[in-house]
Protein backbone atom coordinates (compact mmCIF):
# COMPACT_ATOMS: atom_id res chain seq x y z
CA UNK A 1 0.00 0.00 0.00
CA UNK A 2 1.43 3.57 -0.92
CA UNK A 3 1.42 5.96 1.82
CA UNK A 4 0.12 9.04 2.26
CA UNK A 5 3.18 11.11 1.77
CA UNK A 6 3.77 9.03 -1.74
CA UNK A 7 0.45 9.37 -3.20
CA UNK A 8 0.56 13.28 -2.12
CA UNK A 9 3.82 13.58 -4.29
CA UNK A 10 1.92 11.73 -7.06
CA UNK A 11 -0.53 14.20 -7.02
CA UNK A 12 1.80 16.96 -7.11
CA UNK A 13 3.26 15.54 -10.27
CA UNK A 14 0.17 15.29 -11.82
CA UNK A 15 -0.75 18.94 -11.24
CA UNK A 16 2.26 19.66 -12.41
CA UNK A 17 2.30 18.08 -15.72
CA UNK A 18 -1.55 19.39 -16.33
CA UNK A 19 -0.62 22.74 -15.36
CA UNK A 20 -2.41 25.75 -16.95
CA UNK A 21 -5.37 23.38 -17.98
CA UNK A 22 -8.42 23.11 -16.41
CA UNK A 23 -7.43 20.42 -14.42
CA UNK A 24 -5.53 22.96 -11.77
CA UNK A 25 -8.82 24.21 -10.70
CA UNK A 26 -9.15 21.39 -8.03
CA UNK A 27 -8.29 22.75 -4.50
CA UNK A 28 -6.27 20.95 -2.16
CA UNK A 29 -9.22 20.92 0.48
CA UNK A 30 -10.18 17.95 -1.29
CA UNK A 31 -6.82 16.05 -1.77
CA UNK A 32 -7.97 12.98 0.58
CA UNK A 33 -10.74 11.85 -2.72
CA UNK A 34 -8.84 13.24 -5.31
CA UNK A 35 -6.16 10.71 -4.37
CA UNK A 36 -8.53 7.91 -4.12
CA UNK A 37 -9.57 8.36 -7.37
CA UNK A 38 -5.74 8.50 -8.90
CA UNK A 39 -4.67 5.61 -6.62
CA UNK A 40 -7.69 3.36 -8.61
CA UNK A 41 -7.63 4.49 -12.09
CA UNK A 42 -3.79 6.72 -13.06
CA UNK A 43 -5.75 9.52 -14.70
CA UNK A 44 -9.31 10.26 -13.47
CA UNK A 45 -10.15 13.13 -11.02
CA UNK A 46 -12.76 13.91 -8.74
CA UNK A 47 -12.79 17.18 -10.56
CA UNK A 48 -13.81 16.12 -13.20
CA UNK A 49 -17.63 15.35 -14.94
CA UNK A 50 -19.01 14.56 -18.56
CA UNK A 51 -21.72 15.01 -20.04
CA UNK A 52 -23.42 13.98 -23.05
CA UNK A 53 -26.88 15.00 -24.68
CA UNK A 54 -27.52 17.11 -22.05
CA UNK A 55 -27.42 14.96 -18.68
CA UNK A 56 -24.89 15.68 -16.71
CA UNK A 57 -22.37 12.51 -16.01
CA UNK A 58 -19.64 11.83 -13.02
CA UNK A 59 -16.75 10.01 -14.43
CA UNK A 60 -17.36 8.00 -11.13
CA UNK A 61 -18.78 9.56 -8.25
CA UNK A 62 -19.22 7.24 -4.90
CA UNK A 63 -20.48 10.40 -2.80
CA UNK A 64 -22.97 12.70 -4.39
CA UNK A 65 -26.25 11.28 -5.33
CA UNK A 66 -28.61 12.51 -8.13
CA UNK A 67 -31.79 12.37 -6.17
CA UNK A 68 -34.49 13.83 -8.63
CA UNK A 69 -34.40 15.09 -12.31
CA UNK A 70 -37.07 16.96 -14.02
CA UNK A 71 -36.71 16.62 -17.36
CA UNK A 72 -38.81 18.67 -20.03
CA UNK A 73 -38.81 18.27 -24.10
CA UNK A 74 -40.30 21.67 -26.21
CA UNK A 75 -40.66 20.83 -30.00
CA UNK A 76 -40.44 24.53 -31.47
CA UNK A 77 -40.47 25.62 -35.08
CA UNK A 78 -40.54 21.74 -36.37
CA UNK A 79 -37.16 20.93 -35.89
CA UNK A 80 -36.07 22.48 -32.59
CA UNK A 81 -35.57 20.86 -29.46
CA UNK A 82 -35.91 23.45 -26.16
CA UNK A 83 -34.36 21.20 -23.36
CA UNK A 84 -35.16 22.13 -19.72
CA UNK A 85 -33.48 19.89 -16.86
CA UNK A 86 -34.01 20.26 -13.20
CA UNK A 87 -31.58 17.96 -10.93
CA UNK A 88 -31.65 17.22 -7.50
CA UNK A 89 -28.52 16.45 -5.85
CA UNK A 90 -27.75 15.34 -2.48
CA UNK A 91 -24.00 15.64 -1.12
CA UNK A 92 -23.29 13.69 2.47
CA UNK A 93 -19.96 15.57 2.56
CA UNK A 94 -17.98 18.87 2.98
CA UNK A 95 -18.63 21.22 0.18
CA UNK A 96 -16.68 19.81 -2.86
CA UNK A 97 -15.65 22.15 -5.91
CA UNK A 98 -15.76 20.22 -9.30
CA UNK A 99 -15.65 21.10 -12.80
CA UNK A 100 -18.50 19.85 -14.92
CA UNK A 101 -18.72 19.04 -18.55
CA UNK A 102 -21.51 19.34 -21.27
CA UNK A 103 -20.77 17.46 -24.57
CA UNK A 104 -22.04 17.65 -27.50
CA UNK A 105 -21.09 16.98 -31.43
CA UNK A 106 -20.04 19.69 -33.63
CA UNK A 107 -22.89 20.25 -36.37
CA UNK A 108 -23.25 18.71 -38.96
CA UNK A 109 -25.51 17.66 -42.44
CA UNK A 110 -26.12 20.24 -45.17
CA UNK A 111 -24.97 23.01 -43.83
CA UNK A 112 -21.98 25.40 -44.69
CA UNK A 113 -18.54 25.34 -43.34
CA UNK A 114 -18.97 27.83 -41.13
CA UNK A 115 -21.84 26.44 -39.29
CA UNK A 116 -19.48 22.94 -39.54
CA UNK A 117 -16.91 24.30 -37.29
CA UNK A 118 -19.53 25.11 -33.94
CA UNK A 119 -21.32 23.02 -31.78
CA UNK A 120 -25.30 22.23 -33.04
CA UNK A 121 -26.32 23.89 -29.75
CA UNK A 122 -27.36 28.01 -28.84
CA UNK A 123 -28.52 29.51 -25.49
CA UNK A 124 -26.90 27.88 -23.26
CA UNK A 125 -27.37 28.32 -19.03
CA UNK A 126 -26.90 26.82 -16.16
CA UNK A 127 -28.00 27.65 -12.60
CA UNK A 128 -26.35 25.99 -9.48
CA UNK A 129 -28.23 26.83 -6.28
CA UNK A 130 -29.98 30.15 -8.00
CA UNK A 131 -26.09 31.34 -9.12
CA UNK A 132 -25.43 31.74 -12.63
CA UNK A 133 -22.80 30.25 -13.91
CA UNK A 134 -19.92 30.93 -16.49
CA UNK A 135 -18.72 28.44 -19.19
CA UNK A 136 -16.62 27.96 -21.73
CA UNK A 137 -16.29 26.07 -24.96
CA UNK A 138 -13.59 24.26 -26.76
CA UNK A 139 -13.00 21.09 -28.46
CA UNK A 140 -12.44 18.06 -26.60
CA UNK A 141 -8.91 18.02 -28.64
CA UNK A 142 -7.98 21.38 -27.20
CA UNK A 143 -8.49 19.96 -23.15
CA UNK A 144 -7.04 17.73 -20.98
CA UNK A 145 -10.42 15.59 -20.05
CA UNK A 146 -9.92 11.93 -20.52
CA UNK A 147 -13.29 9.82 -20.72
CA UNK A 148 -14.13 6.25 -20.17
CA UNK A 149 -17.56 7.48 -22.89
CA UNK A 150 -17.16 7.23 -26.42
CA UNK A 151 -16.44 10.73 -27.51
CA UNK A 152 -14.83 12.18 -30.17
CA UNK A 153 -11.81 14.78 -30.22
CA UNK A 154 -14.36 16.52 -32.84
CA UNK A 155 -16.80 16.74 -30.17
CA UNK A 156 -17.42 20.65 -27.98
CA UNK A 157 -17.30 20.40 -24.05
CA UNK A 158 -19.11 23.04 -22.37
CA UNK A 159 -17.35 23.22 -19.01
CA UNK A 160 -18.00 24.93 -15.55
CA UNK A 161 -17.39 25.18 -12.09
CA UNK A 162 -19.42 24.00 -9.10
CA UNK A 163 -19.55 24.06 -5.94
CA UNK A 164 -21.23 21.16 -4.20
CA UNK A 165 -22.80 22.43 -0.59
CA UNK A 166 -23.44 20.01 1.90
CA UNK A 167 -26.45 18.83 1.41
CA UNK A 168 -28.98 19.79 -1.42
CA UNK A 169 -27.94 21.39 -4.52
CA UNK A 170 -29.69 22.21 -7.20
CA UNK A 171 -29.07 22.29 -10.82
CA UNK A 172 -31.38 24.35 -13.67
CA UNK A 173 -29.94 23.43 -16.87
CA UNK A 174 -31.68 24.85 -20.27
CA UNK A 175 -30.28 25.03 -23.90
CA UNK A 176 -31.50 24.79 -27.80
CA UNK A 177 -30.77 22.30 -30.31
CA UNK A 178 -31.67 21.49 -33.95
CA UNK A 179 -33.07 17.81 -34.37
CA UNK A 180 -31.21 15.38 -36.99
CA UNK A 181 -32.85 14.54 -40.36
CA UNK A 182 -32.67 12.08 -43.20
CA UNK A 183 -34.48 10.99 -45.99
CA UNK A 184 -36.37 8.80 -43.64
CA UNK A 185 -36.68 10.86 -41.18
CA UNK A 186 -38.53 14.58 -40.77
CA UNK A 187 -36.72 15.23 -37.59
CA UNK A 188 -35.37 13.13 -34.78
CA UNK A 189 -34.08 14.13 -31.35
CA UNK A 190 -32.14 12.15 -29.30
CA UNK A 191 -30.93 12.79 -25.39
CA UNK A 192 -28.42 10.74 -23.10
CA UNK A 193 -30.64 9.19 -19.87
CA UNK A 194 -27.88 6.30 -19.14
CA UNK A 195 -25.92 8.60 -16.83
CA UNK A 196 -27.68 8.76 -14.33
CA UNK A 197 -26.85 5.35 -13.27
CA UNK A 198 -22.95 6.94 -12.95
CA UNK A 199 -23.75 8.74 -9.44
CA UNK A 200 -23.33 7.27 -6.07
CA UNK A 201 -27.28 6.30 -5.73
CA UNK A 202 -26.56 4.25 -9.62
CA UNK A 203 -30.32 5.22 -10.42
CA UNK A 204 -32.20 8.64 -10.61
CA UNK A 205 -34.44 8.30 -7.69
CA UNK A 206 -37.43 10.19 -8.58
CA UNK A 207 -37.57 11.30 -12.40
CA UNK A 208 -39.99 12.65 -14.46
CA UNK A 209 -39.89 13.21 -18.29
CA UNK A 210 -42.11 15.45 -20.24
CA UNK A 211 -42.40 15.83 -23.81
CA UNK A 212 -44.26 18.94 -25.15
CA UNK A 213 -44.87 18.34 -28.79
CA UNK A 214 -46.62 19.97 -31.79
CA UNK A 215 -49.44 18.46 -33.83
CA UNK A 216 -47.12 15.91 -35.43
CA UNK A 217 -47.24 11.94 -35.20
CA UNK A 218 -44.33 11.21 -33.09
CA UNK A 219 -42.81 7.76 -32.07
CA UNK A 220 -41.32 7.68 -28.51
CA UNK A 221 -39.99 4.47 -26.61
CA UNK A 222 -42.67 2.50 -25.12
CA UNK A 223 -39.63 1.23 -22.69
CA UNK A 224 -35.99 1.81 -21.82
CA UNK A 225 -34.93 -1.28 -20.07
CA UNK A 226 -33.59 -4.49 -21.69
CA UNK A 227 -36.69 -6.41 -19.60
CA UNK A 228 -38.55 -4.54 -21.65
CA UNK A 229 -40.53 -3.23 -18.32
CA UNK A 230 -43.36 -0.66 -20.06
CA UNK A 231 -42.80 3.06 -19.16
CA UNK A 232 -46.51 4.79 -18.17
CA UNK A 233 -47.03 7.17 -20.67
CA UNK A 234 -49.59 9.40 -19.86
CA UNK A 235 -50.94 12.21 -21.91
CA UNK A 236 -51.93 15.61 -20.05
CA UNK A 237 -54.33 17.25 -22.39
CA UNK A 238 -56.17 15.51 -25.95
CA UNK A 239 -53.96 13.30 -27.62
CA UNK A 240 -54.15 9.44 -28.04
CA UNK A 241 -51.37 6.79 -28.73
CA UNK A 242 -51.47 3.65 -31.58
CA UNK A 243 -52.49 0.79 -29.85
CA UNK A 244 -49.71 -1.62 -29.30
CA UNK A 245 -46.13 -1.35 -30.01
CA UNK A 246 -43.74 -1.12 -32.51
CA UNK A 247 -39.86 -0.88 -33.89
CA UNK A 248 -39.69 1.90 -36.51
CA UNK A 249 -38.24 1.59 -39.50
CA UNK A 250 -34.84 2.34 -38.29
CA UNK A 251 -33.44 -0.55 -35.93
CA UNK A 252 -32.37 0.61 -32.49
CA UNK A 253 -31.87 -2.69 -30.99
CA UNK A 254 -34.74 -4.20 -28.99
CA UNK A 255 -36.45 -1.00 -27.73
CA UNK A 256 -39.88 -1.06 -28.33
CA UNK A 257 -41.49 1.94 -29.72
CA UNK A 258 -45.55 3.18 -29.08
CA UNK A 259 -46.83 6.50 -31.84
CA UNK A 260 -48.57 9.19 -30.44
CA UNK A 261 -50.29 12.00 -31.61
CA UNK A 262 -51.43 15.26 -29.80
CA UNK A 263 -53.89 17.84 -30.14
CA UNK A 264 -52.91 19.60 -27.50
CA UNK A 265 -50.79 19.24 -24.05
CA UNK A 266 -47.79 16.81 -23.52
CA UNK A 267 -47.17 13.69 -22.73
CA UNK A 268 -45.21 12.17 -19.31
CA UNK A 269 -44.12 9.90 -16.82
CA UNK A 270 -43.02 9.90 -13.50
CA UNK A 271 -40.65 7.06 -12.08
CA UNK A 272 -39.13 6.16 -9.07
CA UNK A 273 -35.32 4.11 -8.75
CA UNK A 274 -35.08 5.07 -12.81
CA UNK A 275 -32.23 3.27 -13.92
CA UNK A 276 -32.77 3.11 -17.70
CA UNK A 277 -30.23 0.08 -20.06
CA UNK A 278 -31.04 2.43 -23.04
CA UNK A 279 -30.63 6.56 -24.31
CA UNK A 280 -33.75 8.18 -25.08
CA UNK A 281 -34.80 9.08 -28.59
CA UNK A 282 -38.10 10.48 -30.35
CA UNK A 283 -39.07 11.69 -33.61
CA UNK A 284 -41.12 11.98 -36.98
CA UNK A 285 -40.94 9.60 -39.61
CA UNK A 286 -41.20 10.52 -42.99
CA UNK A 287 -44.61 9.60 -44.30
CA UNK A 288 -44.01 8.52 -47.55
CA UNK A 289 -42.56 5.69 -47.16
CA UNK A 290 -43.79 4.37 -43.67
CA UNK A 291 -47.41 6.33 -44.01
CA UNK A 292 -49.41 2.54 -43.18
CA UNK A 293 -47.91 2.79 -39.82
CA UNK A 294 -51.10 5.65 -39.42
CA UNK A 295 -53.78 3.19 -40.24
CA UNK A 296 -55.63 1.63 -37.35
CA UNK A 297 -53.90 -2.01 -37.80
CA UNK A 298 -56.61 -1.96 -40.93
CA UNK A 299 -55.30 -4.26 -44.13
CA UNK A 300 -57.62 -2.11 -46.29
CA UNK A 301 -56.23 1.21 -44.63
CA UNK A 302 -52.83 -0.20 -45.11
CA UNK A 303 -53.37 -0.78 -49.22
CA UNK A 304 -55.03 2.01 -49.37
CA UNK A 305 -53.20 3.73 -52.49
CA UNK A 306 -54.50 7.45 -51.73
CA UNK A 307 -52.91 7.21 -48.95
CA UNK A 308 -49.58 6.60 -50.03
CA UNK A 309 -50.35 9.32 -52.93
CA UNK A 310 -50.64 12.46 -50.19
CA UNK A 311 -48.50 10.82 -47.47
CA UNK A 312 -45.33 12.84 -49.48
CA UNK A 313 -47.31 16.09 -48.51
CA UNK A 314 -48.68 15.37 -45.07
CA UNK A 315 -45.40 17.27 -43.67
CA UNK A 316 -45.87 20.20 -40.95
CA UNK A 317 -43.64 22.28 -42.62
CA UNK A 318 -44.75 21.41 -45.86
CA UNK A 319 -43.30 22.10 -49.15
CA UNK A 320 -45.60 24.42 -50.81
CA UNK A 321 -43.87 25.05 -54.27
CA UNK A 322 -45.36 22.15 -55.67
CA UNK A 323 -45.63 22.54 -59.47
CA UNK A 324 -48.35 22.82 -61.53
CA UNK A 325 -47.55 19.28 -62.77
CA UNK A 326 -47.49 17.80 -59.29
CA UNK A 327 -51.00 19.59 -58.52
CA UNK A 328 -52.49 18.40 -62.21
CA UNK A 329 -51.73 14.07 -60.64
CA UNK A 330 -54.67 14.86 -58.19
CA UNK A 331 -58.13 14.89 -58.38
CA UNK A 332 -60.58 17.25 -56.52
CA UNK A 333 -61.49 15.70 -53.92
CA UNK A 334 -57.78 14.54 -53.06
CA UNK A 335 -56.66 17.95 -53.16
CA UNK A 336 -59.86 18.71 -50.57
CA UNK A 337 -58.22 15.38 -48.64
CA UNK A 338 -54.66 17.13 -49.07
CA UNK A 339 -55.51 21.06 -47.58
CA UNK A 340 -57.30 19.56 -44.81
CA UNK A 341 -54.40 17.21 -43.83
CA UNK A 342 -53.43 20.73 -41.39
CA UNK A 343 -56.81 20.75 -39.56
CA UNK A 344 -57.16 16.91 -39.20
CA UNK A 345 -54.01 17.18 -36.69
CA UNK A 346 -55.45 19.38 -34.53
CA UNK A 347 -58.52 17.39 -33.94
CA UNK A 348 -61.25 19.61 -36.83
CA UNK A 349 -64.19 17.20 -37.02
CA UNK A 350 -65.18 17.44 -40.77
CA UNK A 351 -68.52 18.09 -41.60
CA UNK A 352 -67.86 16.87 -44.99
CA UNK A 353 -67.90 13.06 -45.13
CA UNK A 354 -65.58 12.47 -48.03
CA UNK A 355 -62.92 14.13 -45.75
CA UNK A 356 -64.29 12.98 -42.35
CA UNK A 357 -64.22 9.37 -43.99
CA UNK A 358 -60.71 9.57 -44.75
CA UNK A 359 -58.88 10.75 -41.87
CA UNK A 360 -60.79 8.05 -39.43
CA UNK A 361 -58.79 5.50 -40.97
CA UNK A 362 -56.01 7.02 -38.96
CA UNK A 363 -55.23 6.19 -35.40
CA UNK A 364 -54.18 9.59 -34.86
CA UNK A 365 -57.29 11.53 -35.94
CA UNK A 366 -58.55 12.22 -32.90
CA UNK A 367 -61.96 15.00 -33.52
CA UNK A 368 -62.98 17.52 -31.18
CA UNK A 369 -66.53 18.25 -31.14
CA UNK A 370 -66.19 22.37 -29.84
CA UNK A 371 -63.10 22.96 -31.72
CA UNK A 372 -63.97 25.90 -34.55
CA UNK A 373 -61.94 26.21 -38.05
CA UNK A 374 -61.32 30.06 -36.72
CA UNK A 375 -59.69 28.88 -33.39
CA UNK A 376 -57.02 26.66 -35.34
CA UNK A 377 -54.20 28.37 -35.99
CA UNK A 378 -51.72 27.32 -38.53
CA UNK A 379 -48.24 27.91 -39.30
CA UNK A 380 -47.37 30.28 -41.99
CA UNK A 381 -45.45 27.55 -44.03
CA UNK A 382 -49.25 25.49 -43.78
CA UNK A 383 -50.98 28.80 -44.73
CA UNK A 384 -48.83 29.26 -47.69
CA UNK A 385 -49.22 25.81 -48.49
CA UNK A 386 -52.83 25.55 -48.82
CA UNK A 387 -53.12 28.94 -50.61
CA UNK A 388 -50.80 27.30 -53.41
CA UNK A 389 -53.34 24.37 -53.62
CA UNK A 390 -56.46 27.38 -53.76
CA UNK A 391 -54.73 29.35 -56.01
CA UNK A 392 -54.33 25.95 -58.44
CA UNK A 393 -58.19 24.97 -57.54
CA UNK A 394 -59.41 28.72 -58.67
CA UNK A 395 -57.39 28.71 -62.07
CA UNK A 396 -58.22 25.46 -63.24
CA UNK A 397 -62.23 26.08 -62.48
CA UNK A 398 -61.37 28.81 -64.90
CA UNK A 399 -60.85 27.00 -67.86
Amino acid sequence: MRTFIELYLNEKNYMLILKNTVFNTVVLKFLSLSLFLLSQSGKANDGVFYASGGNLIPLHETKIALSKEVLKFYVKDFNNLYVDVYFEFYNPDEEKKLIIGFVTPPANGDISEFEEQHPNINNFTVLVNNQKLRFKVKQLKETSFKTDMSINAVDYVYYFEVFFKKGLNIIKHTYNYKASSSIEIYREFNYQLTTGKRWANKRIDNFELQIHLDNGIFYIPSSLNKINKKLEWKIKGSGVFKQGTEKPFIDYGTIPYKFIHLNSGYVYFNETNFAPDYDFNFGENAWHSYSYKWCNNSDSCSANKLLSKIAPYCNLKPDYEMSQNTLDDFTGNELKLLKNYFYALRGYKFKTKIIFDFYSNFFWYVPIEALTENAIKLSASEQEFIKKISDYEKFKSKK
